[in-house]
């Protein structure tokens, strides 16, 4: 393959760069949807007594701390300890 075939025109850089943009606004969206839905399930008053938040602390949200939003890892944080 000669060297000239591998090399990107700057319109195919522009389109993989482009391509990428999407992905992570893509994977950030989902975080913020994740997050959402933990801290609406953190509210819940079903789970004012009981382990299950704890659990789900202990098992989900202590792995993502650095992809969601702080003030809402704080809030899930405080209706966990509850």
């Amino acid at each position: 393959m000669e060297l000239s075939a591998l090399k990107l025109t700057k319109s195919d850089s522009h389109t993989r760069r482009s391509k990428i943009k999407v992905i992570i606004n893509y994977l950030n969206r989902l975080w913020h949807q994740l997050t959402d839905s933990l801290l609406a399930y953190s509210f819940e008053k079903v789970y004012d007594e009981g382990t299950d938040l704890i659990e789900l602390y202990n098992a989900l949200v202590k792995d993502i701390v650095t992809r969601v939003n702080p003030l809402k890892y704080a809030l899930i944080t405080v209706n966990a300890s509850r």
